[in-house]
């Protein structure tokens, strides 16, 4: 119960105390990679978007693809940071063991970032997880 209402503590802190506004994440795009009679390779393009004065290190992405009736889940730790009130693109390989993916294709995730300075310690310290903001798009294979 005591970690629940910290946690708690910690999250509202960190959106209202530190004044940090949680960044936006979208699929940008979702295209077809490399082909093999092995598998295929779509590549999921993220856009993010940092309104903040900080900037903020990405930590982890999770996320998973379904094309067809394959769903495949991922996770990759890109060595970016989203710029200072800016704007980044990242990405995403996605591998599957099927050479005939088509239609339409499912993208979700969550993209797990740091907070600046003492926030980040504390929420390591109290093993916390990083804040995240995630992201849900449905496309056709490009």
């Amino acid at each position: 119960m005591m970690r629940i209402l910290l946690t708690v503590t910690v999250a509202l802190c960190l959106t209202g105390c530190a004044g940090l506004s949680k960044p936006h994440v979208e699929v940008a795009s979702v295209t077809r990679g490399q082909q093999t009679d092995q598998g295929s390779v779509v590549n999921v393009t993220l856009k993010m978007s940092n309104p903040n004065d900080v900037e903020l290190p990405v930590y982890r992405v999770d996320y998973q693809v379904t094309a067809g009736d394959r769903q495949f889940a991922f996770k990759a730790r890109p060595p970016v940071a989203m710029p200072v009130r800016g704007e980044l693109e990242v990405v995403l390989p996605a591998a599957f063991a099927a050479s005939d993916l088509a239609g339409p294709v499912q993208v979700s995730g969550r993209v797990y970032y740091q907070p600046p300075g003492e926030w980040r310690k504390a929420l390591r310290d109290l093993k916390i997880p990083w804040p995240h903001a995630s992201f849900s798009s449905s496309s056709t294979l490009e």
